[in-house]
């Protein structure tokens, strides 16, 4: 029961951060790894330690099937991706610039329907903070504690 209610506890909260992140499906890394992942176009939210946990959850929005989905979001997701390894590295001045172009092609697509892409401003927020702000290096891995179990 423990490790079918963690699954399931996990899959709960990660339902309720779609609403945070204005996605319509999070996963876990650990799904993604499983044969399927290279089926689909993801990228990365974030490193999340989630409410009552003390290890980060490797969360990623699946976009769309590879192959399936317009190039222009590939290339956006691919911008985002790059844009987190960047920020997982402390490099916060050039992860802004490709958050700034993954948001640009996101709303580009949506057509304007939204204002900004909200996981990639969500983490453009974060470079600024921690530009003004830096973050202690030595104990830096890019994970943000979340501090509610609903959004």
């Amino acid at each position: 029961y423990g490790l079918l209610g963690d699954g399931v506890n996990l899959a709960a909260r990660l339902k309720s951060l779609n609403t945070r992140y204005g996605t319509q499906l999070l996963v876990s890394s650990e799904t993604l790894q499983s044969s399927i992942g290279e089926l689909f176009v993801a990228r990365t939210i974030g490193k999340l330690v989630l409410k009552g946990r003390t290890m980060p959850t490797h969360t990623l929005e699946v976009i769309g099937r590879k192959g399936h989905i317009p190039q222009d979001l590939e290339q956006a997701a691919e911008f985002h991706e790059n844009g987190f390894t960047l920020f997982s590295e402390g490099r916060f001045e050039e992860a802004k610039v490709l958050f700034e172009q993954a948001n640009s092609v996101f709303c580009e697509y949506d057509e304007g329907a939204v204002p900004q892409d909200k996981p990639s401003a969500l983490l453009c927020d974060m470079c600024n903070m921690y530009v003004k702000n830096p973050p202690p290096m030595d104990k830096w891995d890019g994970s943000e504690h979340l501090n509610k179990k609903a959004w």
